[in-house]
């Protein structure tokens, strides 16, 4: 969008003494000091560049200004340390024609290169981009606009095609609708800028622990409910500063770093992620994450592998409650189930099916119970599977075996210091499910494997790109959810906007291989084409 009037925009200049001067329709800011000129008047005299004005973004600082904020302004000069801008000295009233020819040397657009890109793809970029605009919007309260929409594309990027290298990831975005919709912010999406940004992301990680932090309160002030569960990710360096050999070795065949993430169960949408060691278990993590968040009125949902005193003490504070199986090991769940004797029953339903579950609960003392739950259908299954594998012979099943754990079979021994009664409990226990899908896209559909970062700081940040992808997947399937259709998936719509490109012709971006039944339904997901972009 062009802007003649730079009144306007005079709202967004951050301190006294800066100007806004025009290049080319772009418009940078530099602070300037008063000067004495030598008819005794006074004047201006131009220094530094400190940033750039964008139209409904206000004022994003380049690296100067965030290295002086406060700095006094110094002479004329031709350099900027970010944006590699002219730079003007010049008496008031006064016009340097050398200024007007850098500029049209450097930014001069008037000359069509014969080799310029003239189709650029767009349905999956601007699908993704516009239904998952809420979380550009969030990222914007707390990144200057320039890095907020950095990070937003590559997430963007990543969503669209999976996990790709950052070597890779410079010529999609070229060739992407995401490289003319962010055209006046400049960032760079090469290896060396994604490197400096997801290195500046845990390096300086207010930002990212402030972002996290104001999802988690958002999710507290409705019903919240958030699993917690950790993910292994294969690790292909020797150099890798968290790679280290841990319980998945013999899966993965190689050392392993550690994915911790939050994940809001009702609303399915992730919270906060973190990367350990690859030596750290479940339970260790905890008092990490305490030491990060604050945690008020959550339900936590998680699975055996927290369970540990101190991490159900942090499950208690601030009106936090918590669901939680006993491991085997422990001595409530060796003393429940050898006293157990089934008191009541609720049926269960998921969908079109449900199913009978058996329970007992026994109050511990401490605002605590346990609840266990037995499911019959699943009890049954169970035993006529374990039955049939002895009839074909196979080592590991006995007969003996199956007669000390058959009253085992498909049943839940859960601790928790909730209200809820024995159906609620289990209920809410069974919706930590939602996480294992979760892991099921970033492990599958986004392919976040063998990452190939060995930079400690690289790892942590782009753990947030990873929270951030996720993100934007959620607003993708609640978007595929208004076909009411079941069997078209986030990958069907994916390739079916995947078809659209724009073509520029006569200074204008032109929408070409849509087909009108697929325009048809991406109006029902929220999404209505660009029939023409002008430059």
């Amino acid at each position: 969008m062009k802007i003649s009037n730079l009144a306007a925009l005079r709202q967004y200049l951050p301190e006294k003494s800066t100007e806004i001067k025009a290049i080319n329709g772009y418009y940078y800011v530099y602070r300037y000091t008063s000067k004495k000129l030598e008819n005794g008047r006074w004047g201006k005299s131009s220094g530094k560049c400190i940033g750039k004005i964008v139209a409904d973004k206000g004022f994003i600082p380049n690296k100067y200004y965030l290295e002086n904020p406060s700095a006094e302004p110094g002479g004329s000069c031709f350099n900027d340390l970010c944006n590699n801008i002219p730079d003007t000295n010049s008496g008031a009233g006064d016009k340097d024609s050398s200024v007007k020819n850098a500029g049209e040397s450097l930014w001069n657009t008037s000359t069509v290169s014969l080799d310029e890109i003239t189709i650029l793809e767009y349905g999956q970029y601007a699908m993704i981009y516009k239904l998952a605009a809420p979380v550009l919007s969030r990222l914007e309260q707390h990144f200057n606009a320039d890095t907020a929409s950095q990070i937003f594309c590559y997430a963007v990027i990543l969503c669209a095609n999976g996990f790709i290298h950052m070597d890779q990831i410079k010529s999609l975005y070229q060739q992407s609708w995401l490289s003319l919709a962010n055209k006046k912010l400049e960032f760079g999406m090469g290896r060396t800028a994604l490197g400096t940004l997801l290195h500046n992301l845990a390096l300086r990680g207010n930002r990212v622990r402030n972002y996290e932090q104001a999802v988690i309160d958002d999710c507290a002030r409705g019903d919240a409910k958030i699993a917690i569960d950790g993910h292994a990710i294969r690790s292909c360096s020797d150099n890798n500063d968290l790679a280290e050999t841990g319980y998945k070795y013999n899966q993965l065949k190689a050392d392993q770093v550690n994915l911790l993430m939050g994940y809001d169960v009702e609303r399915g949408f992730p919270l906060f992620a973190r990367v350990f060691r690859g030596s750290y278990t479940d339970v260790s993590t905890i008092k990490d994450l305490d030491n990060i968040y604050e945690f008020k009125n959550i339900l936590f949902i998680v699975d055996r592998g927290f369970y540990s005193e101190d991490n159900l003490k942090v499950f208690s504070m601030n009106g936090n409650t918590f669901i939680i199986p006993l491991p085997a090991h422990t001595k409530l769940f060796k003393g429940i189930m050898s006293t157990i004797k089934y008191t009541g029953d609720f049926y269960y339903r998921k969908g079109s099916k449900h199913t009978r579950i058996d329970y007992m609960e026994k109050d511990i003392g401490d605002g605590r119970r346990i609840i266990v739950c037995r499911d019959v259908d699943e009890n049954e299954k169970t035993r006529y599977n374990y039955l049939r594998c002895i009839d074909e012979g196979k080592t590991e099943y006995t007969i003996d075996n199956y007669e000390r754990n058959k009253e085992f079979f498909g049943v839940f021994v859960l601790l928790t210091n909730t209200k809820y009664t024995a159906d609620q409990v289990f209920i809410n226990y069974k919706k930590r499910w939602a996480i294992e899908t979760f892991y099921r896209f970033i492990k599958n559909s986004a392919d976040f494997n063998d990452l190939k970062i060995e930079d400690y700081y690289k790892e942590q940040g782009f753990s947030f790109i990873m929270l951030i992808t996720g993100q934007v997947q959620h607003y993708l399937e609640e978007a595929v959810k208004k076909l009411k259709d079941n069997t078209t998936s986030v990958y069907d719509a994916l390739t079916m906007a995947r078809f659209m490109k724009i073509h520029l012709k006569n200074g204008r971006w032109q929408l070409c291989n849509a087909r009108t039944k697929d325009l048809m339904r991406m109006k029902k997901m929220g999404f209505e084409p660009d029939r023409t972009i002008i430059i």
